[in-house]
Formats: C-alpha cells, sequence, structure tokens
C-alpha cells in the first residue's frame, strides 16, 4: 500500500488523510515513480528510481534493459511490466509507455522522459 501521488502531491480525501493506493493501481504508480525519479535524486532514498541521470535511451536493446529495471523497482510480486514502447515526441522529450499487469488487469501508462 503506497500513498496516492498526482501532480507531485499526496492526494487528500476530505477528512485530510492521505488516499491510499495498493496492487495494479499501486504498482503503476512505483512504476511511474521509477522511471521519472533519477537514481540519487530523493534525498531519503538515494537508490529510488531505476535511471541514473543521462541515461540514454537510444542504445540497442534498451528496452529489455527499462523493462528490467521497472520490475525491479515494483515490490507487488504479482504485478509486472507487460510492454513497453518508446517515442519521441519533440526535440529531447522521450515518451515511455509502461503496461502494468497482475495477469488479470492491464493498465498502461505514459511517462515523459528528459522533458
Amino acid at each position: 500500500m503506497d500513498v496516492k501521488i498526482e501532480n507531485g502531491d499526496i492526494v487528500l480525501n476530505p477528512n485530510s488523510s492521505a488516499v491510499t493506493v495498493s496492487g495494479i493501481y499501486g504498482a503503476v504508480q512505483q512504476a511511474q515513480l521509477a522511471v521519472k525519479i533519477p537514481r540519487g535524486s530523493f534525498i531519503y532514498d538515494r537508490g529510488m528510481g531505476a535511471f541514473e541521470p543521462g541515461f540514454n535511451t537510444s542504445e540497442d536493446g534498451v528496452e529489455g534493459k527499462i523493462e528490467a529495471r521497472i520490475n525491479e523497482c515494483i515490490i507487488n510480486t504479482d504485478v509486472y511490466v507487460k510492454a513497453l514502447s518508446l517515442s519521441l515526441n519533440g526535440s529531447d522529450e522521450v515518451v515511455l509507455g509502461i503496461e502494468v499487469s497482475d495477469g488479470k488487469e492491464s493498465i498502461f501508462t505514459e511517462v515523459v522522459l528528459n522533458g
């Protein structure tokens, strides 16, 4: 179970308590954070994040490396990254498509890298 984060902020319910996410929705959030937060930049856990700053998204076989690193960051072992897509969206922006699955349900999300 994780605290739900949207637009960089913790989501609160009407009682001002933090909203939580778990299961496949928690795994999607973990995958998004693993990709978006550069390794070493989160002050409370320097090991958080799947990639070091300047990770080369244009090298051969990068999709397999990304998939493996994201799966290492997902705590729920019943959930895994199922498919990836990389596309260019402007000059320096790379859009990473992630499909997270628990075998019953799949959720697709996109994360902007380098943008």
